[in-house]
């Protein structure tokens, strides 16, 4: 009896376990879940700004940080030029998140520096200084007076009959013999020009004044000095050759003329 009892029970249970098995539902205890990944950090998009600077100038060196991981983790950014440490920076980034990471420094030696950040490189240029110009003295505006007697000598020495008059309000007369041409007189691009000279001046008189005057008509203008006018001694003793010329003002009988040497 006890026996048969035993038996039906150890039948019920198999048929039972066959019931659950037929309808996909496990007996079997549940596995426990995966812990999530450790942090994991994935370093892009290295910029460095600006890429050529001057000694001393300052350089910003970027990268974006990327936690790949399932579970939030500390980063250690180490940021190396020509291969030795220059600083490092420690950041804490979340599971799935990004973080842009900056560094600045700056160099006093002109060169090419070489930028290391994980697995990412480049370069920023630090510029050799231009060399300083040189502050010349501005020259000392000086002031000439040139007499109707000189600005003669100085013209016309070689023309027998031919005069320098000069007059007010920029003019001067030109005589040969009977013949009188009144001209202006002014300065430009630092010569002095003669306004208003007919042609054939130049012309008749180009053996005695060619080689120290120019034309472009109705201008003549000084160029050099003639070998026979010494600038030592008609204009000042340190000047040896014809000066810049800034201004011109007749008066009667003479120019007041502003000048610059050498």
């Amino acid at each position: 009896m006890f026996r048969s009892r035993a038996v039906l029970i150890l039948s019920l249970v198999v048929v039972g376990l066959c019931v659950f098995a037929t309808a996909g539902v496990s007996c079997a205890p549940k596995a426990a879940p995966l812990p999530p990944a450790p942090a994991a950090f994935q370093v892009a998009d290295l910029a460095i700004s600006p890429a050529e600077v001057n000694p001393g100038e300052k350089v910003t060196i970027t990268a974006r940080v990327t936690n790949t991981g399932g579970t939030e983790g500390s980063y250690t950014a180490e940021l190396k030029i020509n291969d030795v440490t220059e600083a490092t920076r420690k950041a804490t980034v979340a599971a799935g998140a990004s973080q842009l990471l900056s560094f600045g420094t700056s160099k006093d030696t002109p060169g090419t520096y070489r930028v290391t950040w994980g697995e990412l490189s480049g370069e920023f240029v630090v510029a050799k200084p231009a060399p300083a110009e040189l502050a010349l003295p501005k020259p000392t505006v000086r002031t000439w007076t040139l007499t109707d007697d000189e600005a003669t000598r100085l013209l016309l020495e070689p023309v027998p009959g031919g005069t320098v008059h000069f007059i007010p309000e920029n003019k001067v007369e030109l005589r040969y013999y009977v013949i009188k041409i009144t001209s202006g007189v002014g300065v430009s691009e630092g010569k002095l020009w003669f306004d208003g000279v007919p042609r054939w001046i130049p012309n008749y008189l180009s053996g005695a004044i060619g080689d120290f005057t120019s034309y472009s008509y109705p201008k003549l203008f000084l160029t050099a000095l003639p070998p026979w006018f010494d600038p030592t001694e008609e204009i000042a003793p340190d000047v040896t050759g014809l000066p810049t010329f800034e201004s011109i003002t007749t008066e009667e009988g003479k120019a007041i003329i502003t000048y610059v040497w050498p």
